[in-house]
């Protein structure tokens, strides 16, 4: 009898992904194969890149594939990736990432990246924002994690609540209850 689930299959990704961090709107787990056309995408959106802060420069599937081959075989520690999932429809809407984490001076950067456009404005990065550090914090042990936001309103000021550097310290945000 045929369930219509084949395992290890592209498909069975897209439908049951992985998940390492559960919130109420999104659920976090690793970055696969099967994202990386979104990824391509997601790298090819001028106006994403404006508000990501990347570069906006043209980049070939290639490049991204070889991105995603160095950080899913980082054996060194120093970033974690998740693909972020819109928890209703369990489809990839993004990334976010701890990257430059330093275990002796417990610091780490912080990014996030909602790549599909439909999705912004829907409290999507503000929960994933949430569950990283509470990760951080808790897992990895770290102290401190750096958001560094452009100085221009950007989708994603709400969560900081100022054009400038963000820090978590000791799981919270500096002048937040």
């Amino acid at each position: 009898m045929d369930t219509g689930h084949r395992q290890g299959t592209e498909q069975d990704h897209r439908e049951q992904p992985i998940i390492t961090l559960s919130g109420d709107t999104v659920l976090l787990g690793p970055l696969h194969r099967g994202i990386l056309p979104l990824w391509v995408q997601w790298d090819n959106d001028l106006a994403l890149s404006i508000w990501s802060g990347d570069p906006a420069r043209p980049r070939t599937p290639e490049a991204t594939a070889a991105e995603y081959e160095l950080y899913s075989t980082n054996t060194r520690g120093d970033w974690v990736l998740f693909a972020i999932y819109e928890r209703a429809t369990l489809r990839p809407i993004g990334i976010v990432e701890l990257t430059e984490i330093n275990h002796a001076r417990r610091t780490a950067l912080f990014g996030i990246r909602i790549g599909e456009a439909a999705c912004w404005g829907r409290g999507y990065g503000t929960e994933a924002t949430l569950l990283v550090p509470d990760y951080a914090f808790n897992a990895l042990g770290l102290h401190n994690i750096m958001l560094d936001s452009m100085s221009v309103p950007c989708p994603t000021m709400p969560i900081a609540g100022h054009a400038r550097p963000l820090s978590y310290l000791y799981g919270h945000v500096p002048g937040y209850g």
